[in-house]
């Protein structure tokens, strides 16, 4: 009886365990972008908008700037809302929060061509914009989600000149991100 009984809590464990799972599964597939970590709040001396790449401030870790080819060695993550994920570590002084990990919004241009999903993301020459990566790219920010054609979904232009004078329009846009 006694062996009887423990298998059948076993199994009730089991059950359970499957439903609690099942239950998650249901819940984070019903929110593709919702946030998975923590964020954590850090102070900027610049305006920085959700979505935007950045990285940690040369000498002062608490502080981080839009990501740019020149500060890509300290590229951290994503400019967030803070209340896009379950918690936020920051002090009252730290109002700009970032995730590290996780599925975000982020803003990208099609600086280097058009994305596909499944792309990997590095920085652009735009402050604090993604772009997909190439085999040069040192740091990756994470990978596409969905497509960024430069034709759909534009929220703003620019144009960039390389040190020939040759200027190109780059488009940029928002999509989903898996960053980590």
């Amino acid at each position: 009886y006694m062996l009887t009984k423990i298998k059948h809590n076993l199994t009730m464990k089991r059950v359970a365990a499957s439903t609690g799972l099942l239950f998650l599964f249901l819940l984070s597939s019903a929110h593709p972008l919702a946030a998975q970590t923590v964020t954590q709040g850090y102070s900027s001396d610049e305006v920085l908008q959700r979505g935007m790449l950045v990285s940690l401030k040369d000498k002062d870790p608490t502080k981080v700037e839009p990501a740019e080819p020149d500060n890509i060695k300290r590229l951290h993550g994503l400019v967030v809302n803070a209340n896009d994920a379950p918690v936020t570590l920051s002090s009252e002084s730290q109002t700009t929060f970032v995730a590290t990990v996780g599925r975000y919004e982020g803003l990208v241009s099609d600086q280097n061509g058009t994305i596909k999903q499944g792309d990997y993301i590095t920085v652009s020459k735009v402050r604090g914009i993604g772009m997909r990566s190439d085999t040069k790219s040192i740091n990756i920010i994470g990978k596409a989600l969905a497509d960024f054609d430069g034709k759909t979904n534009v929220l703003s232009t620019t144009d960039l000149k390389d040190n020939g004078g040759v200027t190109q329009k780059v488009n940029i846009g928002r999509i989903a991100l898996d960053i980590g």
